[in-house]
């Protein structure tokens, strides 16, 4: 119960373990979550938001927390009632409290967008993780915000054409990569 008299949990248990039908309340009374215990195990059937969304339905669905600025904190995805993948988000922050740098972890590994910041705002770099490997196209930027070098990744290995540039914009170089090996490198200037 809460304080306020609202019922905030309801279900069974034998042996001090939860067992069949469960459901949940948020303080002002409208239903947060319902679901079901089966030998040992919580089976999600639907949850809300507190705003009354349906985020999980007949258990499918996502949903996410957000710290005090907005940001993303955690990802949950739930399938057939069980918790599929979750996902937490990090972000480091410079002394002005400006953003730094934004990553996402599954199971503690990298996996998802990540990007750093220069001080003031303007992006550092920018890439995505898949099972704690780079993977597709990252970029990175000078201090002016002009590209600084952009390619591929493939399983954490460069590959195919990267190309730097100087801080005007100017191509300086062409570099190609095959599993990580330089293959050709064109110095421009």
């Amino acid at each position: 119960w809460f304080e306020n008299g609202q019922l905030q949990k309801q279900g069974k248990y034998q042996n001090d373990n939860s067992y069949g039908r469960f459901a949940e309340w948020f303080q002002e009374g409208q239903l947060k979550e319902q679901g079901e215990y089966r030998d040992g195990q919580y089976f999600m059937t639907n949850r809300w938001s507190s705003n009354g969304g349906q985020l999980v339905k007949d258990g499918n669905g996502s949903w996410v927390g957000r710290n005090t600025a907005g940001l993303e904190v955690w990802k949950k995805l739930y399938a057939d009632g069980l918790l599929s993948k979750e996902w937490n988000y990090e972000y480091e922050y410079y002394g002005n409290g400006e953003l730094m740098s934004s990553k996402r972890y599954n199971n503690g590994v990298n996996d998802g967008p990540f990007a750093t910041w220069y001080e003031g705002g303007q992006k550092r770099s920018e890439g995505h993780w898949e099972d704690g490997k780079k993977i597709g196209k990252w970029f990175s930027w000078h201090s002016n915000g002009q590209v600084e070098s952009e390619g591929f990744y493939i399983n954490d290995q460069k590959d195919g054409l990267w190309v730097s540039y100087d801080e005007t914009g100017t191509k300086v170089s062409e570099d190609v990569y095959a599993a990580g090996e330089l293959i050709n490198n064109s110095s421009l200037e």
